[in-house]
Parts: C-alpha cells; structure tokens; sequence
C-alpha cells in the first residue's frame, strides 16, 4: 500500500453529503488543539519545523502555508495526541 503520508484533518461534507471535504483548521483551530493538548504552540511549530513567523503572517490572513508544511503541523499535534 502507498503511503500517502499524515491524513490532514476532514470537517463537514460536500454537497451530496456522500464524501468528506478537506477544510484545513484555521490558525486559532490550531492553537486550540495545541492547547488542549498542554502545549505551547512554539514547541509545536519547533516540533513541525514550521516557521513562527510564518504561523504568525498566517494568524494575519497574510499567507497560507503550502501543504506539506501544513500536514507537517497537524502530524505534529496528532502525535502529541496519541500520546497523551
């Protein structure tokens, strides 16, 4: 089997409610995750390598990240919550 990497998060359903649509977690969906899990969203973007500064362009409605840094930052908060 292929694999295709960290499964990115699914939120809400297309129109024919028959298959998931891929919404990504917005920057404060992300703090809160981090959050809930006890950690500090430095310690999570340094978990990610995952630029602060970017993060904080992104929490502005600056930028977007790419999508591999993005699935990087949602692996890093699945790990943090399979483990605690």
């Amino acid at each position: 089997m292929l694999d295709m990497g960290p499964r990115l998060p699914y939120i809400g359903r297309s129109m024919s409610d028959s298959e998931p649509t891929a919404l990504f977690l917005s920057p404060a969906e992300i703090e809160a995750w981090a959050r809930d899990l006890g950690r500090s969203m430095a310690s999570v973007l340094r978990a990610a390598d995952f630029p602060e500064a970017l993060f904080r362009r992104w929490k502005r409605g600056q930028t977007a990240p790419k999508l591999d840094s993005y699935a990087r930052l949602v692996a890093a908060l699945e790990r943090d919550g399979r483990t605690s």
